[in-house]
């Protein structure tokens, strides 16, 4: 009951202040009205929304593998260096710079602490983040609807520019650095085949699967010969009325045989103990040869990648010339204010009417 009477009398008491509290909100409303109206500028705001794309696009086919299927989308490494790169200080100085902010926020730039002031304008109206759907999304506002769409697609191709120029920068390097290693491979090259000649020229080894095998053959063929030859001297020698001129002939090929036999055993005999050391050097060359073929076509394949355009993003939408003002709300401002000035009359009210019977000079004396 005594509760009842408590809400009674508030109920009451502030009826009977309702006229100051419908003055006090009306003013409120039509104040927060007209200085939202007159005080407030209009902003509009223009989004592009895009995926990161996978670096496996900007990739060429290593040399002989076989094409596998690549992913289109990045992973969150790839969102992330994207967001990174949207947030930089690079790219807002360069949106700065090419859009004439200075002069746009009237911002004087020759003024010491011009360049933060300028900086810290531009990042309370661009924004950067990442969508429940891991896409990415840039949002600009401005006055003019034209300009914000304007910067919010400049910011996304400048990403995309960033982002190609460090991977063609990664490109670069490795180009760089293959190159170096081609030269290097060549130059030994070059010093393994002069090694290899010295060492043909040195063991007379010009032909190692057919040189040895007719080597051996001739040794073998003039072998039979010295025997043949002996054989018939010894024949002649045996019978006694045989010419002196015949057996000084016979006498003359033997001779002539065995230095032939000598030489081709001795030709052998260098063609044998050179070989393996031909064989080794031979294998060493060629395997030399095929690496610097691999190693060019590889770097045919990155200067291809690198001159050719690399997608870093795949755009979802563009950003677009915004036809409803993003802020300010001015509605919801003004039904704001109203609310708050309403229940601070109530509670100021309440708290007059509560202590309207204490003497507050006795209180301080």
């Amino acid at each position: 009951m005594e509760n009842n009477e408590n809400l009674l009398g508030v109920i009451s008491t502030l009826l009977r202040w309702r006229k100051p509290i419908i003055r006090i909100c009306l003013i409120a409303g039509i104040g927060t009205a007209l200085i939202t109206w007159f005080g407030l500028d209009d902003y509009y705001q223009s989004t592009t929304v895009f995926y990161a794309a996978s670096p496996d696009l900007g990739k060429p086919e290593a040399v002989g593998e076989i094409e596998r299927d690549r992913d289109i989308y990045g992973e969150d490494t790839d969102n992330d260096r994207l967001l990174t790169i949207a947030q930089s200080n690079e790219l807002v100085t360069y949106l700065i710079k090419e859009f004439k902010l200075y002069d746009h926020y009237e911002i004087d730039p020759s003024k010491r602490k011009s360049k933060d002031k300028v900086r810290k304008k531009f990042r309370k109206l661009y924004t950067v983040e990442k969508t429940k759907y891991e896409a990415i999304e840039i949002a600009v506002e401005d006055r003019d609807s034209i300009k914000a769409a304007e910067i919010v697609n400049a910011a996304r191709i400048r990403t995309t520019e960033i982002a190609q120029a460090l991977i063609k920068n990664g490109h670069s390097k490795r180009m760089n650095s293959l190159q170096s290693t081609i030269k290097e491979k060549q130059q030994s090259l070059y010093i393994l085949g002069d090694s290899l000649s010295k060492v043909r020229k040195k063991y007379q080894v010009f032909n190692t699967e057919t040189q040895g095998e007719l080597l051996a053959q001739m040794v073998a063929k003039q072998r039979g010969q010295l025997i043949g030859t002996k054989a018939k001297l010894e024949v002649l020698r045996s019978s006694g009325s045989v010419a002196k001129d015949s057996v000084i002939f016979l006498k003359a090929q033997v001779k002539g045989f065995e230095e032939e036999v000598e030489s081709y055993e001795k030709d052998l005999a260098l063609f044998n103990s050179g070989m393996s050391l031909v064989n080794e050097l031979e294998d060493e060359h060629q395997e030399a040869r095929e690496q610097i073929s691999i190693d060019r076509e590889r770097f045919k394949q990155l200067k291809a990648s690198y001159d050719s355009y690399i997608p870093t993003i795949m755009v979802v939408e563009n950003g677009t010339v915004p036809v409803v003002k993003s802020r300010p709300g001015r509605a919801l401002i003004t039904i704001s204010a109203v609310i708050i000035a309403f229940i601070l009359s109530l509670i100021g009210v309440l708290i007059l009417e509560n202590y309207k019977d204490v003497d507050w000079k006795k209180l301080s004396e």
